[in-house]
Order: C-alpha cells, then structure tokens, then sequence
C-alpha cells in the first residue's frame, strides 16, 4: 500500500518512526520498510508513491541473491528524506531530515511543498531543531512571495517582501521586537535606501557599519537559495 500526505504541515522527528531496530527488504521494484511498500519504481526507473531517502546502520546484514530476489536488513534507518511522486516528480509535502550523528538526534530540518510541476508552492518552513521554527518561505509556483525568519526565540527577526519573485523590500528587528532597519529600492541584491532604527523606535542616522545589514541581507539569500539534498540513500 501507498502512504499519501495530504495534510500540509505535518512535522515529527525520525527517532518517532525509526527508533527501534528495523526490519525492511529491497526487493527490484519497491521496498517494505516495517510492513509498508515504499519506494516504488518502474523497470524504466520512474519513481511513484511514497519514498523514504535513508541511510542504513553499520550492523545491516544481507543475503544476496539473483537480481529478483529481495534483500533483507534489521538495522536502525537514519533518514535523509521522505515524500511523494508522481510520474517522477516530487509532489506535495516533503520532510527533509537533519544531518545524522546518531539516530536519536535526528529531527525534520525543512519541510517543503511542491506542486504538480515539481515546483515549490505554498509555505516551506526550516527549523532549529525539533519544532522550533527557524524561516518560512512563501512560494507561489517557484517564486518566492515572501520570507520570515525567526530568533530562536520565536521572535521576528527579518521579513522579505518580493514582486513576480525579485525581492523588493526587507525588514530587520531587534529580538525584542522593534524595528532595526527597512531596506527598499533593492536592486541586484543591493540595498539604495536603508533606514535605522534604535530600540525605542526612534529613525538614526546611518553609520559605515551598519553595512551590516547588507551582510545580513547576504545571510538571507542563504535562506531564498537553501537546496535540500533528496537523491542519495
């Protein structure tokens, strides 16, 4: 059986999934990871239905047959991503996984959904760590609307506004709330009009370092560019 996700904000760790030691088994066409068939791809190499991207534990045992035989492991899974397709194309909501060092400090780092054309669509959300949410991005069939990016606090630390998926204009505040700068007349990522803020509220007149804030908006393209990794098990 398929799994499909229709819900568009679903967000859990990997330990609640794979914690415990698993059994699963690589047959030619699919795979069965603790009772469920995932990972389906045709003789032609076109992937549909629900796919889990892991990486298996050192202690994986298998037995290797002819090419239509399966091959069977009990291991721990430590995830990289999961989601579906359709006709080889990423569709709707996918879970990408952090880094792994052990499996119990795996936790989801981004979420992301994609529509019918594979394009990013409605809200991609990047966390800190286990639900603690680190930026969300707002894309309108793969142009970005706008951005959010969060303290980890969960304060606001930056908005970014765009038309047609150009940025046209960001906001910078302080983690207690107040504005700190508002960036507009951006052109090639080059900020013409910057004004500043105190924490009070009060407009400041520009310093030579407050080229920082262009550093920031650096470190904010970082977010608008950010690629999770899907193709590696």
């Amino acid at each position: 059986m398929y799994k499909i996700i229709i819900t568009a904000f679903i967000c859990f760790v990997a330990t609640t999934l794979y914690s415990q030691s698993n059994r699963f088994f690589v047959y030619k066409n699919f795979e069965i990871i603790n009772g469920d068939t995932v990972n389906y791809k045709s003789d032609d190499n076109i992937k549909n239905g629900y796919w889990i991207y892991y990486k298996v534990g050192l202690r994986a045992h298998s037995d290797f047959g002819n090419p239509d035989d399966y091959v069977e492991y009990k291991d721990y899974l430590y995830l990289i991503s999961e989601g579906n397709y359709v006709n080889n194309k990423k569709v709707g909501l996918w879970k990408f996984y952090s880094d792994y060092k052990t499996y119990e400090t795996q936790y989801v780092e981004k979420t992301v959904i994609y529509n019918k054309e594979e394009q990013k669509d409605s809200v991609s959300t990047e966390y800190y760590g286990e639900n603690i949410v680190k930026s969300r991005t707002y894309w309108n069939a793969g142009k970005i609307d706008s951005l959010k990016v969060f303290y980890d606090t969960g304060s606001i630390k930056c908005v970014a506004k765009h038309k047609e998926g150009v940025l046209d204009i960001f906001y910078i505040y302080y983690p207690e709330g107040n504005l700190k700068y508002v960036g507009k007349e951006i052109e090639n990522y080059k900020v013409l009009n910057l004004e500043r803020y105190n924490s009070e509220g009060e407009e400041m007149a520009l310093r030579d370092n407050d080229l920082s804030a262009i550093a920031m908006l650096e470190n904010l393209m970082n977010y608008l560019d950010w690629s999770p990794k899907t193709d590696c098990k």
